[in-house]
């Protein structure tokens, strides 16, 4: 049993040696050939002149491939074994090409992208360069990921437990929700008796609420064809299709949910009053900074540019109550005696301290 493990260990060896070589020789071949179709597109296009040197970079990046092909296959042939570490001239050999490699590549995607009219005037020199930056930046990201791979686990490790925890927490809310929004077929679990102008007030305000963000969404409508320079009609059409989504639930949640379904979901109306106010201010920080940096919206969709001005001044003083609540919570804590205050005044030497040195 043992030698025929160790013989098919052997086999396996020999099938992994032989998968390996081809795929050396492969990549040897292919940037020995990159390479050389490099040198000859600079050698080609030598005459051709533009704004950057493209030239420059297309013989040097495919010297450093013919460069690399010819170390690495140097390497591939002296190597005593795969786990072998590089060491004297091999090392020096090694860093040197990762360090042309980097240089080239760097330099060609800086002259690529500030290019102007090599495209017109060296169209195939520009079309090289393309492809050998495409080579440098997709080569580049794999030495870059297996640097992640040695020294990224632990924070990835931390974004793991950070997203489980998160995950888990979602989890149980939204279970939560289904064991509260659950009908249980308790005969005392019905909605609460109203009066007849508690349902009058009911209906009447939530129309109100949905009127006021619907005629926000008919304005942008209206306008839809209108030009404007910032984007407020998508501002708009946000904030009216979030009201009128949370006007209506609040009025089937009033209407319809039970006295124990209250009970049940009671714990989540902070969540949901802490994710309203955040919605809130950042929309209104948005909407605020297009409005005051528009220049033609005022004249060419005078109505979304009005309607977006009214409500960024609304988000203002909805900001200045806050701001003068959270100052009036803080003055609270330091003078409601909830923060204090200790002061340690000394005035002369300890008496213990006297009678030891007495001692």
């Amino acid at each position: 049993m043992a030698e025929a493990d160790t013989e098919q260990l052997v086999v396996d060896n020999k099938k992994s040696s032989v998968g390996s070589s081809f795929g050396l020789i492969f990549a040897l071949i292919f940037c020995f050939g990159f390479g050389v179709a490099l040198a000859y597109a600079a050698g080609a296009n030598w005459n051709k002149e533009c704004d950057q040197p493209l030239k420059a970079f297309l013989a040097g990046f495919g010297g450093t491939g013919i460069f690399a092909a010819l170390v690495f296959l140097v390497l591939e042939l002296t190597s005593k074994g795969d786990e072998e570490d590089l060491s004297g001239v091999s090392a020096v050999a090694f860093y040197f090409v990762l360090v042309l490699f980097f240089v080239f590549g760097i330099a060609g995607a800086s002259v690529y992208w500030a290019s102007e009219d090599c495209e017109i005037v060296a169209a195939v020199a520009h079309r090289w360069t393309f492809a050998g930056v495409l080579a440098f930046l997709i080569l580049a990201f794999l030495i870059s990921s297996s640097l992640f791979g040695k020294f990224g686990g632990p924070v990835f490790a931390v974004f793991g437990m950070g997203f489980a925890n998160l995950f888990q927490f979602l989890a149980n809310m939204f279970k939560g929700l289904s064991d509260a929004l659950t009908d249980d077929g308790d005969p005392a679990n019905k909605p609460a008796k109203r009066s007849a102008g508690g349902d009058f007030s009911l209906y009447v305000n939530h129309a109100i609420l949905m009127w006021f963000f619907g005629y926000i969404l008919m304005q942008v409508h209206t306008e839809r064809d209108e030009p404007c320079d910032v984007p407020l009609k998508k501002c708009l059409l946000a904030f009216g299709i979030y009201g009128v989504l949370m006007a209506y639930f609040d009025f089937l949640f009033e209407k319809f949910a039970g006295v124990k379904t209250r009970e049940k979901l009671s714990p989540y109306f902070r969540y949901v009053w802490a994710i309203n106010v955040l919605a809130y201010i950042i929309w209104g920080i948005y909407t605020a900074v297009e409005v005051f940096s528009s220049s033609s919206c005022e004249k060419t969709a005078k109505n979304t540019y009005r309607l977006s001005f009214l409500l960024s001044c609304v988000f203002f003083v909805f900001g200045g109550f806050m701001g003068l609540g959270l100052c009036a919570g803080v003055l609270d804590f330091l003078c409601s005696g909830r923060l204090r205050f200790v002061v340690v005044v000394e005035t002369g030497p300890n008496e213990e301290d006297e009678e030891f040195k007495a001692s």
